[in-house]
C-alpha cells in the first residue's frame, strides 16, 4: 500500500493541532518534560512526545541490488538537501537532523517494569542524570515512529516519520505485548558489563561483559535484573538500520567508521618493573590509538589468561615515539614487564563516544576511523565484539552433501524466550542465503535485504554475490552443511574482519550458549513486545 501524505493541511489535520493546543493549554506543563519529586520519575513523557510531533515524512530510495549495486541511495521528501556529517571530540561537523523531533534523542537514566514499561528517572542535563551508573543505566531516548518499505522501479522506498500515515506501521518494540503502543522508545547507548552477580548494565567507562555476548546469557543473565529486559532484539537492529540508511543515505556503515580492523600485536623489547609503560617497536607508535583498550601477557591468544597476565584491559593514555622504538603508556596500577611479552588490542571501552561534539561520529580526529567504534543515534556500535540477537534462532539445515539452509524464527515477547525451538517461536518466511560445498563456511557478501512478512523489521539478506563496495557491502558467515542444528545468529562483527562487518553482517557459526573475548551483550528494553 502506498503512503498517503498529504502537505495540505486537511481538516484532520486542523483538528488535531487544536487538539495539542487544548492539551496544551489543559496540562501546560505538557510542553516540558516535568519530574514527579514524589514518584522519582518523569510523569508526562508520552504527551511531550506528542506535543512534538511535526508531521514531516523522511525518505530515501535505496537501489535494489538487480537494478544497480551500488550501496548508495537517493534521499527524498523532507529528507531532501539534509546533511549528517561525522563529528568528533575535537571537531563537531555538520548535522541537520539534531533537533528534528523524529531523530533527536535524549541522553536519560531509567529502569524497565515487567510489564515492559520505561520510567524515566532523570534526562542528561536535569542535574540527576548519571552515565557511570551511580544513578542507574544509561538509555537513548526517542520519540515513537512509523515507517513503510515498498519496492518501484528498481528501489527499495523508505519512509519514516513521527506521525502515522496510512501505509505506515509501527517501529518494531513499540507495541507492547497487548497491542498498545509504547509512548517512547529506548536503547542502549552501551554494551553491557554484568556485576559480580551476572546482572547486566548499560553504564559508561566500563570493560563490556563477554560471557553476556550469547543467545543464552543475553536471555538467562537479564532476567536477572527483570522479566521486562533482556538482550538485543530485531528492533535495536532495525533502528540503526534505519537510522543509517536515512541520515547517510548508504547502506555502507563501515564508510563512516567502527572497529573493524584493530587486530595487531606487538612484542615488547626491553623488560621493565613498577612501570606504566611498555617499550614497543616503533610501528606500535602509529597503530595504537590513545584511549583504546591494550592487554599483555606471555601469550599471543589474546583472550586467554596468559595473554592478560601482565595487565588486563587497560587504557593508552599517551604515546611516545623514540628513535628506535615508542613507549604506549596505560592506566592503572604499575607491573612488571617481559622481554616478548605480546601487547594485544581489544574491544573499546563503554563510553568511547562520549565526549563527541555532535551526534554521531567517532572520537579521534585524524586516525583511522576503522580502529574506532561508531555512535549513531547516540549509540556505540562497532565496538570491537559482534552482538548476539536473543529474539532470533537460526536452524541450519543440511539438505544434502552440496546445499544446506538457514530457517530463522522469532519470538515476540521476551518474557518466553528460550534456548531451544518451541510453541513460542514463530517460523519466519525468509531465510539466509542458501549454501553449496563451495560457498559453505565462508563469508559471502550480500547483495541485498528483504524485510520478512512476518517479523517486521528484520532485514534479511539475500544473494551471495555482492562485494565489499556493492550492495549491502556486508558479509553473512554461515555452515549449515557442515554444522547443521540450532545456532546463534551474531551481528555487526568483531575486532577484525574488515569491510565484511557493519549494519548487515551475520554470523551463524555458533551454537546459542557460545560466547568468546570478542563478544559482547547489549541490553534491550524492548523485548516485551508483538509482531
Amino acid at each position: 500500500m502506498a503512503v498517503q501524505v498529504n502537505k495540505v493541511m486537511t481538516f484532520g489535520d486542523t483538528v488535531d493541532l487544536i487538539t495539542k493546543v487544548h492539551k496544551a493549554s489543559a496540562n501546560p506543563v505538557a510542553v516540558a518534560p516535568h519530574y514527579d519529586g514524589t514518584k522519582g520519575e518523569y510523569d508526562n513523557l508520552g504527551e511531550w512526545f506528542s506535543l512534538r510531533r511535526d508531521g514531516k515524512v523522511y525518505g530515501v530510495d535505496i537501489p535494489e541490488y538487480t537494478y544497480s549495486n551500488d550501496p548508495k541511495g537517493i534521499k527524498t521528501r523532507d529528507n531532501v538537501g539534509l546533511v549528517c556529517q561525522p563529528a568528533t571530540n575535537t571537531t563537531a561537523g555538520r548535522d541537520d537532523y539534531s533537533k528534528l523531533n523524529a531523530f533527536e534523542y535524549f541522553t536519560v537514566n531509567g529502569t524497565v517494569d515487567d510489564n515492559g514499561k520505561f520510567h524515566c528517572t532523570a534526562m542528561k542535563g536535569d542535574g540527576r542524570f548519571r552515565a557511570d551508573g551511580s544513578n542507574g543505566d544509561v538509555w537513548v531516548m526517542v520519540c515513537p515512529g512509523y515507517y513503510s518499505i515498498t519496492r518501484s522501479n528498481g528501489y527499495k522506498r523508505l519512509l519514516y516519520s513521527d506521525t502515522k500515515y496510512e501505509g505506515m506501521r509501527p517501529l518494531p518494540g513499540q507495541k507492547y505485548a497487548d497491542g498498545t503502543e509504547r509512548p517512547l522508545l529506548v536503547f542502549s547507548p552501551y554494551l553491557a558489563w554484568c556485576d559480580s552477580n551476572n546482572v547486566p548494565h548499560s553504564y559508561s567507562g566500563k570493560v563490556h561483559t563477554f560471557q553476556f555476548g550469547s543467545h543464552d546469557t543475553g536471555i538467562s543473565y537479564s532476567k536477572k535484573k527483570g522479566a521486562g529486559y533482556t538482550g538485543r532484539t530485531v528492533a535495536d537492529n532495525f533502528y540503526l538500520q534505519l537510522m543509517l540508511m536515512l541520515k547517510y543515505a548508504t547502506q555502507d556503515l563501515q564508510s563512516l567508521g567502527g572497529c573493524t580492523d584493530y587486530a595487531n600485536q606487538y612484542k615488547v623489547l626491553e623488560a621493565e618493573t613498577g612501570v606504566n609503560r611498555v617499550l614497543l617497536p616503533k610501528a606500535a607508535a602509529d597503530y595504537f590509538l590513545v584511549g583504546s583498550t591494550l592487554v599483555c601477557g606471555p601469550n599471543s591468544d589474546r583472550g586467554a589468561t596468559a595473554g592478560q597476565s601482565t595487565f588486563a584491559y587497560r587504557t593508552v593514555t599517551k604515546i611516545e615515539a623514540m628513535s628506535d622504538r615508542c613507549a604506549v603508556y596505560v592506566d592503572g596500577a604499575p607491573f612488571t614487564t617481559a622481554v616478548d611479552d605480546y601487547v594485544s588490542a581489544m574491544p573499546w571501552k563503554t563510553g568511547t563516544c562520549d565526549n563527541l561534539l555532535g551526534t554521531d561520529g567517532y572520537p579521534i580526529a585524524g586516525k583511522p576511523k576503522q580502529r574506532q567504534p561508531y555512535r549513531i543515534q547516540g549509540i556505540e556500535v562497532l565496538c570491537g565484539a559482534y552482538e548476539p540477537l536473543c529474539d532470533v534462532i537460526v536452524n541450519q539445515v543440511k539438505t544434502s552433501a552440496d546445499e544446506g539452509h538457514c530457517e530463522l524464527y522469532k519470538c515476540f515477547d521476551s518474557r518466553k524466550y528460550s534456548s531451544s525451538l518451541d510453541a513460542n517461536h514463530v517460523k519466519l518466511d525468509l531465510e539466509l542465503p542458501v549454501r553449496d560445498s563451495k560457498t559453505n563456511g565462508q563469508w559471502m557478501y550480500n547483495e541485498d535485504w528483504q524485510e520478512s512478512a512476518k517479523c517486521p523489521g528484520l532485514l534479511v539478506p539475500t544473494g551471495s554475490k555482492g562485494t565489499s563496495t556493492t550492495g549491502t557491502c556486508d558479509a553473512i558467515y554461515s555452515d549449515p552443511i557442515s554444522s547443521p542444528g540450532l545456532r546463534e545468529l551474531l551481528c555487526f562483527g568483531g575486532l577484525w574482519g574488515g569491510s565484511m562487518f557493519g549494519a548487515f553482517c551475520g554470523y551463524s557459526s555458533y551454537g546459542l550458549g557460545y560466547y568468546g573475548w570478542s563478544f559482547g551483550g547489549r541490553l534491550s528494553g524492548l523485548g516485551v513486545t508483538m509482531a
